[in-house]
């Protein structure tokens, strides 16, 4: 016979794989999706680009940029908040379309 394991088994911190799979294959999309919308405008600016600018300036790494001052001003000063400011929005309309039908996004699943 088959042996059934407890549902504790196969879960991470109460979350189950297969859940933990979906929302680390999100994050990544959203991530790459950020990346391309930074890029796009009226000057192209390629997406590895965008994420060296993002880590110089994060992180302080490449400590010689192979980029102009102007990319950086775009990516850094425009471009970059506008697409963080597009999630939050996005995310905080999520919870008050849940708050306005009257769905609990806590217990949803």
């Amino acid at each position: 016979m088959h042996e059934m394991q407890p549902p504790e088994a196969d879960a991470v911190f109460g979350v189950s794989r297969r859940r933990t799979a979906i929302w680390i294959a999100v994050l990544i999309l959203l991530l790459i999706a950020s990346l391309l919308a930074v890029g796009i405008g009226s000057v192209t600016i390629p997406p590895a680009t965008v994420a060296r600018i993002l880590t110089h300036q994060l992180f302080g790494f490449p400590r010689t940029p192979s980029w102009s001052n102007a990319q950086e001003l775009i990516v850094t000063q425009v471009r970059f908040p506008r697409v963080l400011l597009g999630m939050v929005v996005g995310g905080r309309a999520r919870n008050l379309r849940h708050g306005i039908a009257g769905d609990d996004p806590k217990h949803s699943r």
